[in-house]
């Protein structure tokens, strides 16, 4: 130890390490290797990624064609409905008309 003005300095001997070179290569290539397999897992999800987009479009397209398809039989089906419905208001009309008769002719 030695002592300058008022502090004690301790000095302390540190082991020499000559495979720290050693280390740090391990070290780079470990990175180096860690990286090149997170771009490659990176590839591979983006390529299920890609996949997934494709069946979706693919699953939306048909939803598209099936909802045309809906609407047109809807739009038949309300067509149909509207006949019915002139069809029940005729025949409601002619059976007043008749029943209108009918009083007429118990009247004479």
């Amino acid at each position: 130890a030695q002592v300058t003005g008022q502090k004690v300095q301790k000095t302390v001997k540190l082991p020499r390490i000559d495979s720290a070179k050693g280390v740090e290569v391990i070290t780079q290539s470990s990175q180096s290797t860690e990286l090149l397999q997170a771009n490659q897992q990176m590839t591979e999800v983006q390529t299920k990624l890609e996949a997934k987009k494709v069946e979706f479009n693919e699953l939306m397209a048909k939803c598209k064609e099936k909802e045309e398809a809906l609407n047109i039989k809807q739009t038949k089906l309300n067509e149909e409905v509207k006949k019915f419905q002139l069809f029940v208001k005729e025949n409601e009309a002619k059976k007043n008309r008749a029943m209108r008769r009918g009083d007429d002719g118990e009247n004479i």
